[in-house]
């Protein structure tokens, strides 16, 4: 058997393993394992009384920004080529109407866009809009198409760039059903939407190449690679494969859909994951030792620090203080589905162990709490909704910078002042000259202590001897006069 035989035979098995797998399991082997995940966010708002507002939000979609009241994004890139003609043209025809009338369906908040290719792409216009909602708009348009050429993959990726545009940042769920290998490039330098110029004799190879690094280029993209036929099994999965090398933020996933069961089997799959619908939703949030509830001066009880956003009191959440644990409960009634974005504000302050940790922490920052949301996903299956198996989201709140308290430092004491000079004529205390005069050794302390100051002993034994001196001769000189 020639290698090339080895690998198809290889390919088949692998095909053959994931058909296996979706029968037996009701959903392709790529979704069994994933988590699905609700939108949260959290922020942190500094007041100007010293407090904060942290906020925790959750909700049933990502957390971007809603376009023309749609909250996702779903392009179909369908492969127009001759060999598509027969069978595999008609499960894909119904299988693309049925997908459009699950996803348009009302209450969705989903848009879709088609772009067709064979030698050329097209993106399919919907009244002026490349864009609809209308799930009948759609199945007019699959049925408006015709086939002819070869098979033109990069085209088909360029178109979804293009369709993306300026809304990098919102999740789009691009959908590759092909049933063979591309074998045809586009030829429009720069690259341009609808390009009409294409390379024919490039090569299979050549031709797969420029497709990848086309689909690389699709930002925030979650890319669903859709085998129609037996052929394109191998390089359907070679994409995906090579796009997940690359670490992409949604990795890429493969379905065989050779089929009208398992083409609608991964239909289905694809419209679980836009259509994603969480119900039975909690949110226990707690605080750290670093920050308390700020209550107003009159308030005892830790819940009068929380507030939940109007949609979450509308849809019937409330909110209660475990005591024991510590924790801001919020719970939604069991049917409530997220259908918008619900937020819990806490108003916080720094406590005295935040001051304390500030002063040896990184940027003065301090971590606020957690929350931990627990949540069901909700599925429906013959009319029967079904709920999974709680799933459990923790979100960590965002650190606040907290400046260090400052220790005020007490002045040291001023040295006593120094006794004045009595013989200072400018102090105002020294006596007048007809004051009554010091008793000699009283005038030699007074006069002495100040000169003492300087140190120099001679100086002070030698001024006292010549007072006492003059003071003895004044009294002799008192006494012969009273003689």
């Amino acid at each position: 058997m020639t290698q090339h035989s080895l690998r198809k035979a290889a390919m088949a098995a692998l095909a053959a393993f994931g058909m296996v797998a979706a029968g037996l399991f009701g959903v392709p082997a790529a979704l069994a394992d994933e988590t699905p995940t609700i939108g949260h966010d959290t922020t942190v708002t500094a007041n100007d009384d010293g407090t904060y507002t942290l906020d925790y939000s959750i909700s049933g979609k990502p957390m971007d920004e809603t376009i023309d009241g749609a909250a996702s994004d779903v392009i179909v890139l369908m492969d127009t080529s001759i060999s598509m003609y027969g069978e595999p043209w008609a499960v894909a025809k119904d299988a693309t109407k049925n997908l459009a009338s699950t996803l348009l369906a009302p209450g969705n908040d989903v848009r879709m866009a088609m772009v067709s290719f064979g030698y050329v792409p097209e993106t399919r216009d919907f009244g002026g809009s490349p864009w609809t909602t209308d799930a009948d708009a759609v199945a007019n348009k699959v049925d408006e198409l015709n086939l002819s050429g070869s098979t033109n993959w990069e085209g088909a990726f360029i178109d979804a760039r293009f369709l993306i545009g300026d809304n990098p940042a919102r999740k789009t769920y691009v959908l590759l059903v092909s049933d063979g290998v591309p074998n045809v490039t586009s030829n429009c330098k720069p690259i341009q939407n609808n390009c009409q110029l294409h390379n024919s004799g490039v090569g299979t190879s050549k031709a797969y190449t420029a497709a990848v690094a086309a689909a690389k280029e699709l930002p925030n993209t979650q890319i669903y690679s859709i085998a129609t036929d037996t052929s394109s099994v191998g390089r359907m999965q070679d994409l995906v494969n090579e796009l997940n090398a690359a670490n992409p933020v949604y990795p890429a996933e493969y379905f065989n859909g050779t089929d009208q069961a398992s083409l609608n089997s991964a239909f289905d799959a694809v419209a679980q994951e836009v259509l994603k619908r969480f119900k039975k939703v909690s949110m226990a949030a707690s605080l750290s030792e670093y920050v308390e509830p700020a209550l107003s001066a009159d308030a005892t009880d830790p819940v009068e620090a929380a507030t939940l956003s109007q949609n979450a009191i509308d849809a019937g959440a409330t909110i209660a203080y475990n005591a024991e644990q510590g924790t801001y409960d919020v719970v939604f009634p069991e049917d409530a589905e997220l259908l918008d974005t619900y937020t819990l504000s806490l108003r916080i302050r720094p406590t005295q162990a935040a001051l304390d940790f500030s002063a040896t922490a990184e940027n003065h920052e301090v971590p606020t709490g957690s929350a931990t949301v627990t949540y069901h996903l909700a599925t429906t299956a013959g009319g029967t909704e079904a709920l999974s198996e709680p799933y459990t989201l923790t979100m960590d709140g965002p650190m606040i910078a907290v400046e260090q308290a400052v220790t005020p430092v007490e002045p040291e004491p001023e040295d006593p002042a120094e006794p004045a000079d009595p013989a200072d004529p400018a102090d105002p205390e020294t006596p007048a000259d007809d004051a009554t005069p010091q008793e000699p050794a009283a005038a030699a302390e007074a006069i002495s202590t100040p000169i003492a100051s300087t140190g120099s002993s001679i100086a002070v034994v030698a001024i006292v001897a010549l007072l006492a001196l003059g003071a003895g001769a004044g009294a002799l000189v008192a006494v012969n006069r009273r003689a």
